[in-house]
């Protein structure tokens, strides 16, 4: 790797603060896929694309965003007591 050569400290500091932002669009702009294969019958499929049309309408966001989110935002153990699949019920 080549040295680079700043004439003060501030430039030295400037250089690296846009190399990070640089590196965070990268980051930010990287996809992957999670790996999940889900299957659906087909009544499930049809009753899925009806609500995403209606969140669209209403709300102006795609189903797949919300769940999105829903994802990054809750814990395992949230999500799961959310939607009462919790099968250690006492």
């Amino acid at each position: 790797m080549d040295e680079l050569n700043f004439s003060s400290q501030d430039e030295r500091l400037r250089y690296l603060k846009e190399k990070e932002i640089e590196r965070s669009r990268k980051l930010n702009n990287a996809k992957k896929n999670i790996g999940i294969t889900l299957t659906f019958k087909a009544w499930e499929v049809d009753r899925i694309q009806r609500k995403s049309k209606v969140i669209k309408k209403l709300y102006g966001v795609k189903r797949s965003d919300v769940l999105k989110k829903v994802l990054l935002n809750l814990d395992d153990e949230d999500l799961i007591n959310f939607l009462g699949m919790n099968r250690n019920k006492k």
